[in-house]
């Protein structure tokens, strides 16, 4: 059965994106630089070798490159998985509602689904680049 592997991205919508990284680098250390956005960069557990990243960004409301409607929700966590066809089809399966939305994108594949309470959640199968 595919399934996640671990969190891909954690992405805050803000009015004032600026703002908000500028806090956060004041009271927690977290530097974008002159964007809103930056990498944390991890180590696989079962293969040291390989070196993953996991996205941290401060987004508007209404930005072209994330699906979610940031006027009802504030934040969106995306995970990464083995394979992202294989879960989507097995949550339409079990009745949950999925975007019929596949984004490729430069580091792999997105998608979307909505949990329970209505809460957007991007899954992403990360392809190395060639």
């Amino acid at each position: 059965m595919a399934k996640v592997l671990g969190i891909g991205g954690v992405i805050l919508y803000s009015k004032e994106p600026k703002r908000l990284t500028e806090w956060y680098k004041k009271h927690l250390g977290i530097d974008v630089g002159s964007g809103t956005y930056t990498f944390f960069y991890w180590r696989e557990k079962d293969d040291p070798e390989k070196i993953g990243k996991t996205l941290w960004e401060v987004a508007p409301p209404k930005n072209a490159e994330h699906k979610i409607d940031a006027k009802t929700s504030t934040v969106l966590v995306s995970f990464r998985v083995d394979n992202l066809q294989e879960v989507l089809s097995n949550l339409r399966q079990d009745g949950v509602e999925v975007l019929d939305e596949i984004r490729e994108v430069n580091d792999g594949t997105l998608g979307w689904f909505f949990d329970i309470d209505g809460n957007q959640v991007e899954l992403w199968e990360y392809k190395e680049k060639s």
